[in-house]
């Protein structure tokens, strides 16, 4: 996704970094994005991405960045199965996500990926460590460590 074109002509930059993980010859593609594409409708209708592909093996870690406005939240909630693309693939550890329904969405955010919003939504009652903690407990996991 190195210098990826957004449709107003902006650029989404990734760094990447980190090693793959696994033994010689092992698929370790966790995060597979095909020719993504999503549009705004509106009053000024926005195409936000056009044909964006990324390949993410595990171990390895991206940054994305770019000015506001050029779809970074959108390719984000997007990858998490928060939105629905106009066009393209996402797949996750091997799961393609179009067919998943919205149970299917959340456990598997809730048992792959971490996610923080830019509003991120705390429950003011818990302390950070107790917020951090929640997802581990709604796993089953023994959050106290």
């Amino acid at each position: 996704m190195r210098g990826s074109r957004t449709a107003r002509g902006n650029t989404l930059r990734s760094v990447r970094g980190g090693p793959a993980i696994g033994p010689p010859g092992y698929d370790s593609q966790v995060l597979s994005i095909r020719a993504l594409s999503k549009s705004y409708a509106g009053p000024r209708p926005r195409v936000v991405l056009r044909e964006v592909s990324l390949a993410l093996g595990a171990g390895e870690y991206v940054a994305v960045m770019g000015e506001s406005g050029v779809g970074k939240s959108t390719l984000l909630n997007l990858i998490a199965g928060l939105e629905q693309p106009d066009a393209g693939d996402i797949e996750l550890d091997g799961v393609a996500l179009a067919p998943l329904s919205d149970d299917a969405l959340t456990r598997l955010r809730r048992e792959k990926i971490g996610f923080v919003f830019q509003a991120f939504h705390v429950l003011p009652y818990l302390s950070v460590a107790q917020n951090v903690a929640l997802p581990l407990r709604l796993l089953g996991h023994d959050a106290s460590h």
